[in-house]
């Protein structure tokens, strides 16, 4: 009978070869996206949360962003889109956070 292998041989035995293997930004790149259609950029030393010309996807009629922290406080939000286009509302603010949307 043949000797089980060690932890170290069952964690390269399970590694995907090659360009199949996860790549560190990966986990990353779904926020980014995110960060980058809605024009979302955070001031944490002035306490604000800005979106600039944020932008939906044609598929993707709304994105809730929940508990959005800055500087201590926190807020939600809803990203959605209308007849003229795609504004920001803001859905609960706790502590000293301002919400800035250039439409």
């Amino acid at each position: 009978m043949r000797p089980l292998p060690t932890h170290a041989a069952l964690a390269l035995a399970a590694l995907p070869p090659g360009a199949c293997a996860p790549q560190p930004w990966a986990g990353g790149a779904p926020s980014l996206l995110l960060q980058a259609t809605l024009g979302l950029t955070v001031k944490a030393h002035d306490h604000q949360v800005c979106f600039s010309n944020p932008a939906l996807p044609p598929n993707i009629d709304e994105v809730k962003i929940e508990k959005l922290g800055v500087a201590g406080g926190e807020c939600d939000v809803i990203v959605h889109r209308h007849p003229g286009g795609v504004d920001v509302d803001v859905l609960r603010k706790q502590g000293e956070i301002e919400v800035l949307k250039s439409l």
